[in-house]
């Protein structure tokens, strides 16, 4: 089912709220909101895009499932912004839209290439596809330009869809954890590095089998640093749960992202963000800065 909160939310409500069409129902009604399309496309609740460039298939995986409940089958592995845009293009309508993919502030990689924000911008709207609910960029510092970010979007998002992403870098590694560690033991090492996890939590099936686990977090520099086994030295290893959003709340006009955006004019440090903009319409009407 699309995510009701996005543009079909109204027409939806209005359906379900009415009386069924003459030797219809209710079901029958909203198929013919949600079903029929002139393209004959399908609709999918959630799509997981990512940059199989990147070589990182297992851990594309485990964001899908463990953060989004992305079924298998909705993981799609693309190696250029055309093949991306080609799988938008065989759904009329995403009700959540993940993009795993590298980036800079403001644009985002596909195998190691970036593209004109307008080109990408048009190439992208030429998929026809909607996206009703959000539209997440899992990927270092895109979101310290948001204007660029929601002209990038601007043409597949509905009305009232969301743009999320972050401003830090991500970092991520790969955990292993032998066959002969108790339940108890591995139920200690997940209580250690709780919030950093982006895998299975449940001690119990991880026991008893060499598991490979993932883990993440966010820095100001993508370092390399790797995280410290002691808790107490972890302080600017941050997790995705304490990434803050900005002071100001929601990103919904083009003047609060432009002040957004001053922050990172000049030399200073600056806090991670986990940037959310509101309406993608009215702040992709700004003007972007080269």
């Amino acid at each position: 089912m699309v995510d009701t909160a996005g543009a079909f939310g109204p027409i939806i409500q209005s359906v379900l709220s009415s009386s069924p069409p003459a030797g219809g129902s209710v079901d029958a009604a909203l198929a013919g909101v949600l079903g029929a399309n002139k393209s004959g496309k399908p609709i999918v609740d959630v799509l997981l895009l990512f940059d199989k460039s990147d070589g990182r298939l297992a851990f594309a995986r485990d964001v899908g499932v463990f953060l989004y409940n992305v079924k298998p089958t909705q993981i799609v592995g693309v190696d250029s912004w055309e093949s991306l845009a080609a799988e938008l293009g065989k759904y009329s309508t995403i009700g959540r839209l993940v993009i795993w993919a590298h980036g800079t502030p403001g644009a985002p990689m596909v195998n190691a290439h970036i593209m004109a924000v307008d080109k990408l911008r048009d190439l992208l709207g030429k998929s026809k596809v909607q996206v009703t609910g959000s539209i997440l960029f899992e990927g270092c510092d895109t979101m310290q330009k948001p204007i660029d970010m929601s002209i990038t979007v601007a043409r597949i998002a509905a009305l009232g869809a969301t743009l999320v992403g972050y401003t830090y870098s991500m970092v991520i590694r790969t955990f292993s954890v032998p066959k002969d560690k108790t339940v108890e033991q591995v139920q200690e090492i997940l209580d250690d590095y709780e919030g950093y996890w982006v895998s299975e939590t449940d001690a119990k099936k991880i026991a008893g089998k060499d598991t490979v686990l993932h883990q993440r977090w966010f820095r100001e520099e993508l370092d390399g640093t790797p995280l410290p086994e002691d808790s107490a030295e972890r302080a600017g290893f941050v997790k995705l749960k304490d990434l803050r959003g900005p002071e100001d709340g929601p990103i919904a006009t083009a003047e609060a992202a432009q002040k957004f955006e001053k922050q990172y004019d000049g030399p200073e440090r600056h806090p991670g963000y986990k940037v959310t903009v509101t309406d993608i319409q009215a702040v992709a009407k700004a003007p972007s800065k080269p």
